[in-house]
């Protein structure tokens, strides 16, 4: 039963990092296109949908840690799913940030070209996508790399 719930919880932090990832390019393609639908869609429909997902996996961990009283591995799980979640929450509330500058910027005289943006906005995503990939498979080698990459 427990590990049913964890792999439940997984999915729900996969679901979120995708998300997240996903508001984070949103934010810089709407700035780099002039895109304000794009913009005003991570301020309107992706923050309230990243921030449900926020609570709901913090409710869902509590609740795992409460019910079941894990020990050792899949305590460890819990645990880093809860600072995980913590972390995708900052990561969503920089791409409002991003996505409300961008509007900003868009209302004033044209910007230089952005060309380190797009590369360092893929190194971004990259990492996150990595990082959630070493913990689902538990790859600690993965986890090194990621690390050696910041």
């Amino acid at each position: 039963m427990l590990a049913e719930k964890l792999l439940d919880l997984k999915k729900d932090l996969l679901e979120y990092a995708a998300l997240v990832e996903t508001m984070a390019a949103d934010g810089v393609q709407g700035l780099l296109r002039k895109d304000v639908n794009r913009l005003q869609n991570i301020l309107t429909q992706a923050e309230p949908q990243a921030n449900g997902k926020e609570i709901e996996i913090d409710r869902k961990s509590t609740s795992l840690l409460a019910q079941y009283q894990p020990q050792a591995k899949d305590l460890r799980a819990i645990l880093m799913m809860l600072g995980m979640n913590r972390d995708l929450e900052r990561m969503g509330d920089h791409a409002v940030n991003i996505a409300q500058s961008a509007l900003y910027l868009l209302e004033r005289p044209p910007l230089p070209p952005l060309f380190e943006l797009p590369r360092l906005s893929g190194l971004v995503s990259g990492m996150l996508r990595d990082s959630i990939n070493a913990f689902m498979q538990e790859n600690s080698v993965l986890a090194k790399l990621v690390c050696a990459r910041d």
